[in-house]
């Protein structure tokens, strides 16, 4: 867990230096994440120390979602088959949680 959150919060400083003209919605000091970064990296250096392998499994299930990413994010020119698996899934996701916007309005 705190590899994911160290990652996520290490993106704040990363996309001030990459796109410094991006609007941010949030103003937040710089002070807050790499104190936050650098205590993410002791308690994660300290258990892969102590227990690597565990460690290492926890990192391996977080990895996971690289080719989830690369498969359903970045990849913007997918076959027709693998955009309509997507749109099926979707939609039944959709109607299994009844997340679907109702077509009639509500009085």
């Amino acid at each position: 867990t705190w590899v994911s959150i160290g990652l996520a919060v290490f993106c704040l400083p990363w996309l001030r230096w990459k796109h410094p003209e991006w609007e941010r919605p949030i103003k937040v000091s710089l002070v807050f994440p790499v104190i936050y970064i650098i205590a993410t990296i002791f308690i994660t250096i300290v258990p892969m120390i102590a227990s690597p392998i565990e460690t290492g499994i926890g990192i391996a299930i977080i990895a996971t979602g690289i080719p989830v990413y690369f498969i359903f994010i970045a990849w913007k020119d997918k076959p027709q088959f693998i955009k309509s698996i997507i749109h099926c899934t979707t939609l039944f996701l959709q109607k299994l949680i009844v997340v679907v916007p109702s077509d009639t309005k509500m009085n």
